[in-house]
């Protein structure tokens, strides 16, 4: 089988790992895999297997028992998620007052519907959260590169600047990785 996550039926992936894991002999031809799978456990399924296929004019048909173990996990992209990830936070305030509440939520559906079109693109782009602070909202997001391009954005959209604060949080093969908060404020 080929490495990677990939959400399957267990109907559709069992037969898949039986193909790519029971030895059949070179000579076979039209071999087909047929199964009856009982839950042991959470963690284990009984299979009775047939295994069919023909050697040139000879059709064999063998059957045997074995166990599946399935281990229970989450690909990193939905393991960043549920552990509210983030790189960038997006600070959206207004110069010298605080925003009103339909400002805020204008600025927060505009990063929103940012998020939603670029995650479209095969990205791997999340909003972590979205906080109500003093004078405006936080958006914590999952690329620090995006938080970037949608802060300017943002700004060029309702006339505002942006500042940049970034903050060391780590090391990863040798380089320094950061998180960094994209301060953008609105003028009156």
């Amino acid at each position: 089988m080929e490495s990677g996550w990939a959400r399957v039926d267990l109907e559709i992936a069992i037969p898949r790992i039986l193909r790519s894991k029971v030895p059949v002999d070179p000579r076979a031809t039209r071999v087909t895999f047929t199964h009856v799978a009982r839950p042991e456990d959470d963690q284990n399924l009984a299979l009775t297997v047939k295994a069919a296929g023909r050697i040139q004019d000879l059709e064999i048909v063998e059957s045997f028992h074995t166990r599946l173990r399935l281990k229970r996990g989450l690909c990193p992209s939905c393991n960043r998620r549920r552990s509210n990830y983030y790189e960038g936070i997006l600070q959206v305030r207004a110069e010298e007052r605080p925003l009103t509440r339909e400002e805020r939520d204008r600025l927060v559906a505009f990063v929103e519907a940012e998020v939603a079109r670029r995650s479209g693109k095969g990205e791997e782009l999340f909003i972590s959260k979205i906080e109500e602070v003093r004078g405006g909202a936080d958006v914590y997001l999952s690329s620090n590169s995006t938080a970037r391009t949608i802060a300017r954005e943002l700004a060029d959209a309702f006339h505002g600047s942006v500042g940049a604060s970034p903050t060391l949080f780590g090391r990863k093969n040798g380089k320094d990785l950061y998180r960094v908060t994209y301060l953008v404020r609105i003028p009156h």
